[in-house]
């Protein structure tokens, strides 16, 4: 009986420490870009975790100094939308702004218009917008259509801390700056 009760607890010791490893080796990146991330869902439901009947999401990445040196020393570790957008991290900041790549994909055939997307209930200033809004689809869209539009927002906004609101339309999901980790 000792012997089954020890084997018991070896096992459970050993669970255990598996669970650290598998935490220990939890990419950091994750948590750098959950962090700094707001989604809109545009309609539809949240029924706990879930949302649904959604026409739409729109997922906003912000990319501040401390993500962008990361994404330099690392790229491999990003989603193909950022890297793609990546090179406009130094066009936005001359303009003395943060990037913030957006990711819109419509879940049903929904009427897209980019005057509608907001930063603190403003809409964005079209001179900071980096992509082409002409190479994107607007107006009413297929379902599973995906894009991504890449614009900057004034660093003064984005002081560790203050709070961003992003939006389409009537719908918003706010971001709390974090600090340099």
């Amino acid at each position: 009986m000792k012997k089954f009760i020890a084997a018991l607890l070896l096992l459970c010791a050993c669970a255990v420490l598996g669970g650290q490893a598998e935490a220990a080796k939890k990419d950091p990146t994750d948590d750098l870009l959950r962090s700094r991330a707001a989604v809109v869902w545009i309609g539809g439901k949240r029924i706990g975790d879930l949302m649904v009947g959604a026409d739409a999401k729109l997922y906003f990445q912000l990319i501040d100094r401390t993500l962008s040196e990361r994404i330099y020393s690392d790229p491999t570790s990003f989603p193909d939308d950022i890297l793609w957008n990546a090179s406009y991290i130094d066009k936005a900041a001359r303009a003395k702004c943060n990037l913030v790549i957006l990711v819109y994909k419509a879940l049903v055939p929904w009427i897209f218009d980019p005057a509608k997307i907001t930063v603190n209930g403003e809409p964005i200033d079209k001179r900071r917008v980096y992509s082409s809004l002409l190479a994107i689809p607007t107006g009413k869209i297929a379902s599973d259509t995906e894009d991504v539009i890449a614009f900057g927002v004034p660093r003064a906004l984005c002081k560790p801390g203050s709070k961003l609101f992003f939006g389409y339309g009537d719908y918003k999901d706010e971001l709390i700056v974090p600090g340099k980790k």
